[in-house]
């Protein structure tokens, strides 16, 4: 069944079409709208946020409020041995390096915190950009766990730290396709948004254009 409003594809019989309430006759679109009941996205009680959108945006403040802790104590550490190591520099070169690559993954680090907060107040705001940070939020963790991992191996002499770091950033991107595929095929989304212009602001999603 193909919708004639909007071309979205359905492979089974609907009554009306999930992404913009168009009635639907014959395997085709009418000119007849959904009723209230159906797609009132304007009612209230419809677009409160809820399910796991709400669980994803309670996650993420609880998780940012952890890695601004986290993200204090490791730049203060880290400077602090920066600090002492650098007066023995030719003794201990790779071990600088080493702390220089970390420190400077903080960024990313940061980054990912900043994005993450945007994403907060985006989707309480109902912003169509909401996504492209979470998405954006995700890419900058992946580096900094990737960039963390290079210093903290040279500074240990040992990959073992490296691998767990590649593995975390392989769930980490393994996340970033999964929450990029339930906020591109959820309705619920959709209804609380109440249009889905954040999937032509997001970097990448899984809709069928």
């Amino acid at each position: 069944m193909i919708c004639k409003n909007c071309g979205t594809i359905f492979e089974n019989s609907v009554r009306f079409c999930a992404r913009c309430g168009t009635a639907m006759e014959d395997g085709f679109s009418s000119t007849s709208a959904m009723p209230v009941e159906y797609n009132d996205i304007g009612n209230p009680a419809r677009r409160k946020m809820g399910g796991w959108l709400l669980f994803i945006v309670v996650v993420s403040i609880v998780l940012v409020v952890i890695e601004i802790i986290c993200s204090i104590i490791m730049i203060y550490a880290l400077s602090v041995l920066i600090g002492v190591l650098v007066r023995l520099y030719y003794l201990f070169e790779d071990v600088i390096v080493g702390y220089y690559i970390s420190f400077f993954s903080g960024i990313f680090g940061v980054m990912t915190i900043v994005f993450q907060i945007i994403f907060i107040y985006k989707t309480f705001k109902r912003s169509p950009t909401f996504l492209r940070f979470a998405q954006l939020s995700l890419f900058a963790g992946i580096i900094f766990i990737l960039l963390y991992g290079i210093g903290t191996s040279i500074v240990a002499g040992s990959p073992v730290g490296m691998i767990y770091n590649i593995g975390a950033s392989v769930l980490i991107g393994v996340y970033l396709l999964l929450f990029t595929m339930y906020m591109s095929k959820s309705i619920r989304v959709h209804e609380y948004m109440g249009n889905d212009k954040y999937m032509d602001k997001a970097i990448f999603t899984f809709r069928k254009r």
